[in-house]
C-alpha cells in the first residue's frame, strides 16, 4: 500500500474512534512497520519525540514519505472540478486534502464550491451549506439533473427531426400534406372542366356544340340530300 493510503486509512479511522491529538500519535508510531519503523528509531535518537503532538508527527512523517508536499499542496489549492464528474472531484479533493493546512468543515465545504463548475455552483453556493459532506451530496444530486435535462433535450431534437423528414418524405410522395390535396384537387377540376366542355358535334374539346365552327349541314328527312329542309323539298 502506498504511503499516503496507508495515512489516509489511518486518519479515517482516528475519526470513527474520536482519537485525542497524543493518541493519533501514539497509535500510529504503533502502527509502524519495516522501513517506516526504522526511520522512527532514527528520528528518536535524533531528537525528544516525548512531547511531540500530533501535527508535529505529521510533519516530520510528511518530510520523510511526502518531499512534494509543498507541490501537492499547492495542487489541492488551485484544484477545480473542470471535466471531472462531481464523484471524481471529490475523490481527488478529499486525497489532496491532507496535504493543505488544517480547515475547518466549512472552510471545506467553501473550498470544494469554490472548484465546482458553473452550473453546479451556482445552485449550491447559495444554499450556504455548512460541511463537506452537504455540499457533494448536493453537487451530486444537481449534476444528475442536469444530465437528465440534457437527455430529455436531445431525445426532444431527435423526435422533431425525425418528425419533419417523415414529413417531408410524405410530401414528396403525394400521400400527406396540403400542397399534395391541393395540387389533386386542381387535377380533378380541370379534368371536369375537360369533359364538360366537350364538343357533343365533333367530339373536340375546349367548346360547346352551339359554338362549333364545324357545325353539321342541314340535311333534308324527305330526299336525304343536304342543303335544304324537309318543308322546302322539291322532290314531293
Amino acid at each position: 500500500m502506498k504511503a499516503d493510503e496507508w495515512f489516509g486509512n489511518i486518519e479515517n479511522l482516528f475519526e470513527m474512534m474520536e482519537c485525542s491529538e497524543v493518541e493519533k500519535k501514539e497509535l500510529t508510531v504503533f502502527l509502524l512497520q519495516g522501513k517506516a519503523r526504522s526511520w522512527w528509531d532514527e528520528v528518536k535518537k535524533a531528537e525528544d519525540v516525548s512531547l511531540m503532538d500530533w501535527e508535529g508527527f505529521k510533519t516530520v512523517f510528511y518530510a520523510k514519505y511526502f518531499p512534494a508536499k509543498d507541490r501537492l499542496e499547492a495542487s489541492f489549492l488551485s484544484l477545480e472540478q473542470g471535466s471531472l464528474s462531481v464523484g471524481d472531484y471529490e475523490a481527488k479533493f478529499s486525497k489532496l486534502l491532507r496535504f493543505a493546512q488544517p480547515m475547518t468543515e466549512v472552510q471545506k465545504a467553501r473550498k470544494f464550491e469554490l472548484g465546482l463548475v458553473d452550473d453546479i455552483r451556482s445552485s449550491v453556493v447559495n444554499l450556504r451549506l455548512q460541511t463537506l459532506t452537504e455540499v457533494v451530496d448536493c453537487a451530486i444530486a444537481v449534476e444528475k439533473t442536469i444530465e437528465l435535462y440534457i437527455q430529455h433535450q436531445n431525445r426532444q431534437r431527435d423526435y422533431r427531426g425525425k418528425g419533419k423528414a417523415s414529413a417531408q418524405c410524405m410530401c414528396a410522395s403525394g400521400e400527406h400534406g396540403g400542397t399534395g390535396k391541393r395540387q389533386r384537387g386542381r387535377a380533378a377540376i380541370h379534368a371536369q372542366q375537360t369533359r364538360t366542355s366537350e364538343c357533343y358535334n365533333c367530339s373536340e374539346v375546349g367548346h360547346l356544340r352551339r359554338d362549333c365552327p364545324k357545325s353539321k349541314a342541314q340535311c333534308c328527312f324527305n330526299c336525304k340530300q343536304p342543303g335544304h329542309l324537309a318543308k322546302d323539298c322539291t322532290q314531293g
